[in-house]
């Protein structure tokens, strides 16, 4: 709440959050951009009257002209602002109806007013006795220790709450958290930083807390994405080592591709599986699997790309699995790191490094898929194989990106991307990555080819499917021309 007086501006912030429930005058505030909603807004201009305190309940009520209120209830839990008019009390937070009314009709009451007292008149703290229910248990304890010394109640208790209200107030970091306690208790810590009154201690307090809550939640974030990061390298890990142990086996794919060349019958299609002699090899008999879509011809082209495919892909995996080792090492150690962390300059470094992370994953990625700019902020991105189009399709593509395959024939993944974020695909725009699918297709001398495009969300790869194929769970379809966009092409790779 802001109001204006002579010597300027005034911003009074209250926090009904439990636990960290506070009150606090502030000569300076911004209001959030996001996250934020207006609650109830006195007619500007209207005077502001003083402040009013219940006697034995935490409550306060700052009183406007035009019987405008506004009730703030400290009540652990049930804290709540209450906007109060003539006829109508509204709760900031969603409240129980029955404190609601109590207020209302206490607020509304003329014989309930006496329970009330302005603070610059308020007399009863004169009138406290050292067993009073109105004293909070940090005086009572702190009474209870002076006794023991003086024996003197009546004067422990003077003295005790003329140096709250005279005294300055630290700033203690208990095991429980931070607090504010009195300089002149004698629990007080003269090493702990101290305020000169109590707002300043209260917004010193609201500072430290924010920065706990800031701290934790940094911590929390960086252990949950080491964590994640730890776990995703396992996996490829674990599947390297499987893919190692297989041993390369584009010497075989080149043997069935060999043994198909010389079928007659090239165009028959069906067939899941045949056997054929291997006359380069003493005729020994061969079972090759095959791909019942595909005639023998088409097999055939498909097993010379395995063996090229497999050949790379088994001298990529010698060289990445200790890489990815050395990986899952270096963030095992970081993460035992992060859980000693204390403070957010201790956490500093592990940010940075998983900022660095990110960008030069983004930049990895980026780099190794071919890539296309169709538009100011649309870029298609395109596999070059069948490993890449599984990382492309089921690591580096959004939820929301558009996924794209030629239909009906081998091809590269496609991931159309919108890098403003709106995710908004224009006609248009699907074409234009269409006609890129298009061309990075088996059909790419085709007139047209049929694309099928989808949400990236709702392609799938189903257990023991192989490496390059996924499930599409709907689709929609394209007619697009094979073609590359004239415009700007970054990082074309191989056509």
């Amino acid at each position: 709440m802001s109001y204006s007086s002579n010597s300027g501006e005034i911003h009074l912030e209250f926090s009904t959050h439990f636990p960290g429930t506070f009150l606090l005058f502030r000569d300076h505030f911004s209001r959030a951009r996001k996250n934020t909603v207006s609650f109830q807004t006195i007619p500007s201009g209207t005077a502001f009257r003083g402040i009013r305190m219940h006697h034995s309940d935490r409550i306060l009520v700052l009183d406007f002209e035009d019987n405008y209120a506004i009730t703030l209830f400290i009540r652990g839990a049930k804290t709540n602002a209450i906007f109060v008019t003539g006829t109508e009390a509204i709760p900031f937070r969603k409240s129980d109806e029955k404190i609601v009314s109590e207020l209302k009709r206490l607020l509304q009451n003329p014989q309930k007013q006496e329970e009330f007292s302005d603070l610059d008149q308020i007399s009863f703290i004169d009138q406290l006795t050292p067993d009073d229910p109105r004293l909070g248990k940090e005086i009572k304890n702190e009474l209870s220790v002076r006794i023991n010394e003086s024996g003197d109640p009546e004067s422990e208790l003077r003295k005790i709450i003329s140096g709250i209200l005279h005294g300055g107030f630290r700033l203690a970091n208990t095991p429980s958290g931070y607090s504010i306690v009195p300089e002149a208790f004698l629990s007080a810590n003269p090493e702990d930083p101290l305020f000169e009154t109590a707002v300043d201690a209260v917004s010193g307090l609201v500072k430290r807390r924010f920065a706990e809550a800031r701290f934790h939640q940094k911590k929390n974030q960086l252990i949950k994405e080491y964590t994640r990061q730890i776990k995703s390298l396992g996996k490829i890990a674990d599947d390297l080592s499987n893919r190692l142990k297989l041993g390369d086996r584009s010497a075989l794919y080149e043997k069935y591709a060999q043994v198909l060349l010389m079928t007659p019958d090239k165009k028959e299609k069906g067939l899941k599986e045949v056997f054929l002699r291997d006359y380069m090899n003493q005729g020994e008999l061969l079972k090759i699997p095959l791909d019942d879509k595909l005639d023998i011809n088409q097999n055939t082209k498909r097993y010379f790309e395995k063996a090229k495919e497999e050949k790379t892909s088994y001298a990529e995996g010698i060289l990445r699995l200790p890489e990815i080792k050395a990986k899952i090492s270096k963030f095992t150690t970081d993460l035992k790191l992060i859980e000693q962390c204390k403070s957010l300059k201790e956490l500093s470094p592990f940010e940075k490094n998983e900022a660095e992370n990110k960008k030069s994953k983004t930049a990895d990625d980026t780099v190794k898929f071919r890539a296309f700019h169709i538009e100011p902020h649309y870029i298609v991105y395109v596999g070059k194989d069948s490993r890449q189009n599984d990382e492309l399709t089921l690591h580096f593509a959004k939820p929301n990106d558009i996924w794209m395959h030629a239909r009906g024939c081998p091809g590269s993944h496609t991931v159309l991307r919108d890098t403003s974020g709106r995710n908004i695909f224009g006609k248009d725009v699907i074409k234009a990555a269409a006609s890129i699918a298009a061309y990075f297709s088996k059909a790419r001398n085709a007139k047209y080819v049929p694309v099928a495009y989808t949400e990236k969300k709702n392609v799938v790869k189903r257990k023991g499917m192989e490496a390059g194929k996924v499930q599409m769970m709907r689709e929609s379809i394209v007619m697009a021309e094979p073609a590359l966009p004239k415009n700007e092409i970054q990082n074309k790779g191989d056509q």
